[in-house]
């Protein structure tokens, strides 16, 4: 085992030593099938602010969600899904930031899932792949939208990336920022936010609260949003922020225009409690979030229905059922190590 560990240390070295000689010309998606054309790299780009800059009144949103297969069988499986919004408004004064919540909403909802899907399930494949927990995030930030629990002027911060899907929220409320904890998209064999991390350290920037911008010289396609990595501390983590590509391009001044939302993402990231993550965010995870026990949680609301309803139905059919539910149990059990 440690020579295999010494030869994976070996050829890591290698690969990244190789990677840091070149300049940077694409950046690729986690896939590899998507390939952006990059600025050529400039210590110009790095641009400095400070979170004490924002406006002394603001109002932030955020938007968060969670999803988790409570049982798996060859015929059907059954998933659980988390949506969470929060709004804040924000008061700075004096350096010292006063951040009141004034919306909450948390939604649950199960989801039938199938191989072949029909009015009552879903396809499996497409929750596997994201697609159906997408749509529903989308439905479900618009409809806040719609009951005018975002106002015009609030910045809409959505956990993850701004893809397609995003679009249809654009429509109704462009102040949107989407923030990624960690992105699988590289810079010459490197994470990109790594990169770009190395990069601000070489640059003098790593005590600072930093942006990149602009990164991306060419984007495939219509693309929804303008890639843009960045840290609300010094020293801190880089996210990746995805800005609304037609807001950015159309406005006056484009530096200008994504440091004054920096600065407010800047002073919502103070909390200790969230380690340099905008609190707001931090909140609606919170709301979203898979417990350790929520998966047995869901499986005892489930049994509890299925009795009552087996009262009622065809007791053959139903002790199926519960042949399916027990083997999925005791694959979960060894899974586990039970």
């Amino acid at each position: 085992m440690q020579a295999k560990v010494e030869t994976i240390i070996k050829t890591l070295e290698s690969k990244y030593t190789s990677s840091g000689q070149k300049a940077p010309e694409y950046m690729h998606s986690s896939s590899g099938s998507i390939k952006y054309k990059l600025h050529p790299f400039s210590d110009k780009n790095f641009k400095e602010y400070s979170p004490f800059g924002a406006d002394e009144h603001f109002r932030v949103a955020a938007f968060d969600a969670g999803s988790l297969l409570v049982y798996e069988t060859p015929s059907w499986n059954i998933a659980y899904v988390k949506l969470a919004f929060r709004s804040f408004e924000v008061n700075l004064k004096n350096r010292t930031c006063n951040t009141i919540q004034k919306d909450r909403v948390l939604e649950h909802d199960m989801v039938m899932l199938t191989e072949n899907p029909s009015s009552s399930s879903m396809l499996k494949q497409d929750f596997e792949s994201g697609s159906i927990l997408k749509t529903m995030e989308t439905e479900f930030i618009l409809k806040q939208i719609q009951n005018g629990k975002v106002l015009s002027d609030d910045l809409l911060l959505i956990d993850g990336a701004l893809g397609k899907e995003s679009g249809r929220i654009l429509d109704k409320h462009e102040n949107v920022i989407g923030v990624s904890k960690r992105t699988g998209h590289c810079i010459n064999n490197y994470s990109a936010a790594s990169y770009m991390a190395l990069k601000a350290n070489e640059h003098g920037f790593k005590d600072k609260s930093w942006f990149y911008y602009p990164l991306v010289q060419e984007y495939p396609g219509n693309s929804v949003s303008e890639l843009i990595f960045g840290t609300f501390r010094g020293n801190s983590n880089v996210f990746r922020l995805d800005f609304p590509h037609k807001q950015l391009h159309s406005c006056k001044n484009d530096v200008d225009f994504v440091k004054q939302r920096m600065h407010k993402l800047g002073i919502c990231a103070l909390d200790s409690k969230y380690k340099a993550y905008p609190y707001p965010l931090g909140a609606v995870h919170s709301d979203a979030v898979m417990r350790v026990n929520t998966k047995d949680l869901m499986k005892r609301y489930i049994k509890k229905h299925l009795l009552k309803a087996k009262k009622q139905g065809a007791e053959d059919v139903f002790k199926m059922l519960e042949k399916d539910i027990q083997h999925a149990d005791w694959y979960d059990m060894l899974r586990k190590g039970a």
